[in-house]
């Protein structure tokens, strides 16, 4: 069977990408605290740029 460029250019893309998932950190100015890992509101980090940092 014939293929054309196309297809020998994605099959290899298509087995290279990674899967992309997001993540939700959460941050409280009161409650929170920088020690905690931010996945949850009751873990929440105190400060915005403890989530940026650990967001990378």
């Amino acid at each position: 069977m014939k293929y054309g460029l196309g297809f020998k250019v994605l099959l290899p893309l298509a087995f290279a990408v990674r899967a992309v998932y997001a993540v939700d950190y959460y941050a409280d100015a009161t409650g929170g605290n920088d020690f905690s890992d931010g996945l949850a509101p009751e873990r929440a980090f105190r400060t915005i740029d403890r989530a940026f940092s650990t967001a990378g």
